[in-house]
């Protein structure tokens, strides 16, 4: 009982920061006037060269990547703040920036001024060259929306949700707190999945007519639509969750 109660309390204190960090549309988003009567917003872009894999490290806000006619990985971030002191506002921008260091596209919030920067909100968009086959993705806190074909995906999350379309060959993704929602547009035997999570959901929406193969702890809580699907020479599925549901659908 204690086991669960605080696993559902680890899904409010997730929502709750998550709510305070980022939210969906940066044009959308309004500071509570009396905890941020000042507010700066800024755009911020950089490009870097890489090849093979793709390397991101965040520690807040929300990241869109998709694929594109690009020959470079180009980052732009959107950042907003709010506070009680005006004048702490740009060195609060400042501390919100990326950087590529061993291989790996950080992307910071070094601020630690919380008496006077209350309110935060950073969105980065992310466009990935069309040959880049490989992504891994580390992110403490926001959501993450993925679109493009890759043969390797590995993505470790604490709180947050991820959502991914495309045809990908192999997958490891781990979350603590969240949803995990997969829309794979193409499955063959070799391809397989691996997903490990606390509190997690998963929604997995695969083509019609594939066949898939179900494996780890959860394969007796997996509900499949269309049992059909299950097929022991199919894609593989291996699940392992704490806490959550599990759904597969065509």
């Amino acid at each position: 009982m204690n086991k669960i109660i605080i696993e559902f309390t680890l899904i409010i204190i997730g929502v709750l920061t998550l709510a305070s960090c980022s939210q969906k549309s940066k044009s959308k988003i309004k500071f509570h006037e009396e905890i941020a009567p000042y507010i700066k917003e800024e755009t911020s872009k950089y490009s870097y060269k890489i090849n093979n894999t793709v390397r991101i490290k965040s520690n807040c806000g929300n990241l869109k990547i998709k694929k594109g006619n690009v020959d470079e990985v180009k980052v732009n971030m959107e950042k907003l703040v709010g506070g009680k002191s005006e004048d702490k506002l740009q060195e609060a921008l400042d501390s919100i920036n990326c950087n590529l260091e061993d291989k790996t596209i950080n992307i910071n919030l070094s601020s630690k001024d919380k008496s006077n920067i209350n309110s935060i909100n950073v969105e980065t968009n992310i466009v990935i060259p069309e040959d880049i086959s490989s992504i891994n993705i580390q992110n403490n806190i926001g959501n993450i929306e993925l679109e493009g074909n890759y043969k390797d995906l590995k993505v470790n999350m604490k709180n947050g949700n991820i959502s991914y379309k495309g045809e990908l060959n192999k997958s490891s993704i781990s979350s603590k707190v969240g949803n995990i929602n997969l829309d794979l547009q193409r499955l063959v035997k070799d391809y397989k999945y691996e997903i490990n999570g606390g509190v997690v959901n998963v929604n997995i929406k695969v083509p019609k007519d594939s066949k898939i193969s179900l494996i780890g702890s959860m394969i007796n809580k997996i509900k499949v639509k269309d049992r059909t699907n299950v097929n022991k020479n199919g894609a593989v599925f291996d699940i392992n969750i704490k806490t959550g549901n599990v759904n597969i659908e065509n």
